[in-house]
């Protein structure tokens, strides 16, 4: 009766397997806390880099935004031999108008024509200089070609020297013209005018030599940049 008493007796549970059960389930439990995160972590990661994207897009689109809001640039005379003419300028590009600034500087030779001193066909300097603001009006404004006419207010001095002597004069005078430009590619282009004025009155005169003219012609062909 005893031996099958022993039969029904309960089990004696060993401390240790319960213990040792204990750490495998710990071990799990964190194995799938850290997996979790993990992947979250990977789900993040296209998302932060295309927010990066998303912000060098957006900066692009301001600099292009900005650069198709205006047209600024630099025009260099050609037509110089000795000295410089440039303009610089500014235009909206919604905007048929386009305003700038202009300086010449320049020297050549001219025929004497005085009728005492220097023989009346020697030849002696020139020098002119010239700064002030024009105005075009552009018929194709949106397009890379148009033809234009233009405005200038110029304040222009001439001087002239024989010698060793010189003399100059000075006037500020209205111009009026036009052209045409155009541009082969989004930064290089070309232009070519013709300026007038009836106003303008040079006279100058030293004791071998003197020079005199009314009204001026202005021929431009210049290389146009902008950005």
């Amino acid at each position: 009766m005893e031996k099958n008493r022993a039969r029904y007796e309960l089990p004696v549970f060993n401390p240790h397997v319960i213990k040792k059960a204990s750490c495998h389930c710990l071990r799990l439990l964190t194995a799938i806390v850290l997996g979790a995160c993990y992947s979250n972590a990977i789900a993040k990661d296209p998302l932060s880099e295309q927010t990066g994207e998303d912000a060098v897009s957006d900066s692009i689109s301001q600099k292009e935004q900005y650069k198709a809001t205006s047209e600024k640039g630099i025009e260099i005379g050609a037509l110089i031999v000795i000295g410089v003419d440039f303009r610089v300028f500014y235009r909206k590009l919604d905007s048929p108008w386009l305003f700038g600034f202009r300086y010449l500087d320049t020297e050549d030779d001219f025929v004497n024509e005085s009728v005492v001193g220097l023989p009346g066909d020697e030849s002696d300097r020139e020098l002119k200089t010239t700064s002030g603001l024009f105005i075009n009006y552009l018929f194709n404004h949106q397009e890379d070609r148009s033809f234009y006419v233009s405005g200038a207010l110029y304040n222009t001095t001439n001087e002239i020297q024989c010698g060793s002597e010189s003399a100059s004069d000075s006037a500020t005078s209205l111009y009026f013209g036009g052209g045409y430009r155009k541009f082969m590619g989004e930064h290089l282009g070309f232009k070519i005018g013709l300026l007038m004025s009836p106003f303008v009155d040079f006279e100058q005169t030293t004791s071998t030599c003197s020079s005199e003219s009314n009204g001026d012609i202005d021929l431009d062909l210049s290389l146009v940049i902008r950005f």
